[in-house]
């Protein structure tokens, strides 16, 4: 073991050797560096308590300066000549830190720093977001985070289930992510979801709109704002999901088709979805109209085919409100989910092929099928999704309708 003179001179000079190596400082008993093969150096210093040698890592070199750490050899021998072991004490220091943080550290205080340093991060930080920010947050907030009980989360959220039981289950789930995030850094000490079973029952939908029903929905979205009118009429003629609208990209749109990066796919899969003209002409409207207003504003066009109108450097998340004016305005009861099914079950009834049909879904395939297939389906998704936006003109103009009338007398 080479003693010498730990300088920072000294210090910059050592190089990694095959094996570890410690260097032990000339001047101050019990103090120094070790360095790794990796080139890695770190101070220590070594002692003896109670009949027992003992090492204690003081810090990284050069984050650690010499002087530092230095000092803080000296602390720990200076316990050691108490009959402290520095050690124990820094542990001791350490577990009252973390006591004394999380001690008033609020479910609002943990929430936020859940959404800024891990949920930020996920493609759901929209809907983990709000359901902390609408419903949890709103309840607990003000409750110390490490003593929230269980008793009163499984209340509350049993009470919700009532009438919101997909959201019920919803909350649950993030809020036992959180504090399962927050347990592993320290901010609390136990998960008072821990053994609560989902309080809401869900049942899977399988409405499928009728052509009045259709008809209905696409007239009353004349009397909305033609780009948010359009994110719907979209998602009835690609079959697409909502989410994937709402992130849809004009840098994604070549001609007739658009690619659905596998970053904004639900699957993390990359998926060509083909526009018929239908679809272009929905764009198109969209297109006229975004650039007309972003000359007027004299700015920028967004990169989003349907940016936020408040940051626009993002895309929208949500059209809540244009659902709920939709059903009044219609008198059809929905969800915007139906809009997919429906456009896949017509589709299914026109005698497109279901393997076709799920692919313009973009489903995953069970078996060994996926990985023998790797035909992209373009022409036979092409030529369904033109042939179910043509139906589908005919159903909002009526034709269809009044074909079926004629085919029942």
């Amino acid at each position: 073991m080479p003693r010498v003179n730990l300088t920072v001179k000294k210090l910059d000079s050592l190089k990694p050797e095959a094996e570890r190596l410690d260097y032990w400082d000339d001047s101050l008993a019990g103090f120094g560096v070790r360095v790794t093969p990796k080139g890695e150096k770190t101070f220590c210093v070594m002692y003896r308590l109670g009949g027992k040698q003992r090492r204690m890592t003081l810090g990284e070199y050069p984050v650690l300066k010499v002087a530092d750490a230095r000092d803080r050899a000296k602390d720990a021998l200076e316990l050691v000549r108490r009959g402290v072991d520095p050690v124990e004490e820094q542990r001791r220091r350490e577990e009252a830190e973390v006591a004394s943080r999380v001690e008033g550290f609020t479910f609002e205080a943990l929430a936020k720093q859940f959404l800024e340093e891990h949920v930020k991060k996920l493609r759901s930080e929209y809907e983990v977001k709000r359901s902390l920010e609408e419903y949890l947050v709103p309840e607990f907030g003000k409750e110390k985070a490490r003593e929230l009980k269980r008793a009163a989360i499984r209340d509350f959220l049993d009470k919700m289930a009532r009438t919101r039981p997909v959201m019920a289950n919803r909350c649950l789930a993030y809020v036992r992510k959180m504090y399962n995030w927050g347990l592993s850094k320290d901010l609390v000490e136990h998960n008072p979801c821990a053994g609560i079973p989902r309080p809401g029952k869900e049942q899977e939908r399988d409405r499928v709109l009728s052509e009045d029903e259709i008809k209905a929905i696409w007239n009353a979205l004349d009397k909305e704002k033609p780009i948010m009118a359009a994110t719907f009429r979209l998602r009835l003629l690609t079959a697409q999901r909502g989410a994937e609208i709402h992130t849809m990209r004009w840098k994604d749109i070549d001609g007739e088709w658009w690619t659905i990066p596998a970053e904004f796919a639900k699957n993390g899969l990359s998926h060509r979805v083909p526009l018929s003209p239908q679809a272009m002409r929905v764009l198109e409207q969209v297109r006229k109209i975004t650039e007309e207003q972003d000359k007027k504003a004299d700015r920028k066009r967004s990169e989003w085919v349907f940016p936020n109108p408040i940051r626009r450097d993002d895309h929208i998340y949500e059209c809540q409100k244009l659902a709920q004016r939709v059903r009044k305005e219609s008198k059809v009861e929905y969800r915007a989910h139906d809009f997919r099914r429906t456009a896949a079950s017509m589709m299914a009834g026109m005698g497109i092929p279901r393997l076709v049909v799920s692919k313009i879904l973009n489903h995953v395939e069970p078996g060994v099928t996926k990985v023998y297939d790797r035909y992209s389906y373009d022409k036979e998704k092409q030529e369904a999704l033109n042939a179910w936006g043509a139906r589908l003109g005919r159903i909002v103009s009526g034709l269809e309708l009044v074909k079926a009338e004629n085919e029942e007398a």
